[in-house]
C-alpha cells in the first residue's frame, strides 16, 4: 500500500530515527499529519532539501539531523543552506529547536540531535531516556570502560553512545529491540525528561 503523501514532510539521516519519530508520536498523541522520509545519510538530507522546497504543495518542512562531533560546524552549515533559500535565520538555534514562519515561504523546522546544544547523535538523546536509577546502565558503563582500558574497543570514541545504547538494549527482556519499539515497550521512559518535552513541543508545533 502506497503511503499517503502530505504536504507537510520530515527528513531524518535513517530508518531508527523514522521508527523513533512514529513511536514519540504514537506516546504522546501527535497527529500524524506529515510523511516521515528516511534520507539515508546526513549528505542525501542536505541534497534533498532545494528539492523539497520545490514541491508546489509544501507547507512545512522538518529536519532532524545529528550534531556529531561539531554542532557549530553543522548548525553554520544548514543555516548558510536555508538563507541561501531566502530564509531568515537567527544567529543561534536555541535549545527548543528552530521553527521559521516566513510569509510566501513553507514552514522550515529544524532539531539537531541531541539536544541543539551538544555534539552528539540520536543515540545521545535516547540516552536521555534510560531512568536515573536502572540498574543496567553502570553496567554497561563498566563493561565499555573495562573494554577501552584493555585496548580491546573495536569502535572509534566517537561512537561509544551508539556502543552503549546498543549493549543495553541487547540486556533487556526482549534483546536488542530497535530504539524506536524500546519506547512503545516502555523500556524508555518518557516521564520527566526535559530534552524529550522539548522535542515533543517543537515537533507539535512545526506540524501543528
Amino acid at each position: 500500500m502506497l503511503e499517503k503523501a502530505y504536504p507537510q514532510r520530515l527528513l531524518v539521516e535513517g530508518n531508527d530515527d523514522l521508527h523513533i519519530v512514529w513511536s514519540i508520536c504514537e506516546k504522546f498523541k501527535i497527529a500524524e499529519n506529515f510523511n516521515v522520509i528516511d534520507s539515508k545519510g546526513y549528505s542525501n538530507l542536505v541534497l534533498r532539501i532545494e528539492a523539497e522546497l520545490l514541491r508546489s504543495d509544501l507547507i512545512t518542512l522538518g529536519m532532524i539531523v545529528d550534531a556529531d562531533t561539531d554542532l557549530s560546524s553543522r548548525w553554520n552549515s544548514l543555516r548558510t543552506k536555508l538563507q541561501r533559500q531566502g530564509y531568515e535565520v537567527p544567529e543561534d538555534i536555541g535549545e527548543e529547536g528552530l521553527i521559521l514562519n516566513q510569509a510566501n515561504k513553507p514552514r522550515i523546522g529544524l532539531w539537531i540531535m541531541p539536544n541543539n546544544n551538544l555534539n552528539g547523535a540520536i543515540e545521545d538523546f535516547i540516552k536521555y531516556l534510560i531512568a536515573p536509577d536502572d540498574d543496567l546502565a553502570p553496567e554497561v558503563q563498566n563493561v565499555l570502560r573495562v573494554l577501552k582500558e584493555s585496548g580491546k574497543q573495536r569502535c572509534k570514541d566517537v561512537h561509544i553512545e551508539k556502543s552503549y545504547i546498543s549493549t543495553w538494549l541487547a540486556w533487556q527482556k526482549t534483546p536488542g529491540i530497535p530504539m524506536g519499539q524500546a519506547i512503545t515497550f516502555k523500556f524508555l521512559s518518557t516521564e520527566n525528561v526535559r530534552e524529550l518535552h522539548l522535542f515533543v513541543e517543537w515537533l507539535s508545533t512545526l506540524f501543528a
